[in-house]
């Protein structure tokens, strides 16, 4: 679909390992759906990224883009080991005073994307939510992900998902445990330990597996997807 859309992706887009958009949950603000996959972000900095490389991101913000009928978010974040000058912007505001008009040319794109894949099934709110909203989001749906694989069956499947088996003690190494509120970041910590189980998910465009080791670095990690 991107080929014969023909025009180049103009970001990073991946997804964060560990989180998950419960179908089964209404979202708070749209009222549809979560859109059953991994939680999406979108890396502001223009400096390419490898498919499947894993990079150091500090969430922004967040945008919904209701995708045939389910809410599909997308956490607005910067790379922070990026040359650009877009590492060192704290808000959606220095963003756009940074590189002015940065978000417009994102938003544009996916909005004629989703035009032409999903027929005018596809709506997005132009509101961007703040950085709090954001990392509330990712905590939540870390939550959710330990659901499911707390849900996986003897066969590794858990709603329609495979799920590799772990311990109890490997999610509690993983779980999401502060805000690093001082360094005015909002970065995103976890604590060090043992990596949890894979979700990789029902559709080729989110089958991602958990690759990164959780660290106590005050930054959130994303999985860059083909």
């Amino acid at each position: 679909r991107l080929k014969s859309f023909g025009q180049p992706l103009p970001f990073n887009f991946g997804c964060f390992p560990q989180t998950f958009r419960d179908p089964d949950e209404l979202d708070p603000i749209h009222g549809v759906p979560g859109n059953n996959a991994p939680l999406d972000v979108v890396d502001l900095c223009p400096q390419v990224v490898g498919v499947g490389e894993v990079v150091r991101c500090r969430p922004l913000g967040a945008m919904c883009i209701i995708d045939e009928g389910r809410a599909d978010w997308k956490i607005l974040a910067v790379n922070v080991a990026s040359d650009s000058p877009l590492a060192a912007a704290n808000s959606i505001a220095e963003v756009e005073e940074i590189m002015p008009g940065r978000i417009e040319q994102i938003i544009r794109w996916m909005d004629e994307f989703k035009q032409y894949c999903s027929r005018g099934e596809s709506t997005i709110n132009y509101e961007i939510s703040d950085m709090a909203h954001a990392l509330q989001m990712i905590s939540k749906d870390h939550t959710t992900w330990q659901r499911l694989v707390n849900s996986a069956d003897t066969t590794g499947m858990s709603r329609g998902h495979w799920i590799r088996r772990t311990t109890p003690s490997d999610l509690r190494a993983a779980k999401v445990v502060t805000i690093d509120s001082c360094s005015g970041a909002g970065r995103l910590a976890v604590s060090s330990g043992a990596v949890p189980a894979a979700l990789a998910g029902n559709s080729a465009s989110h089958n991602t597996s958990v690759a990164a080791r959780a660290n106590s670095q005050p930054s959130s990690r994303m999985r860059r997807q083909k």
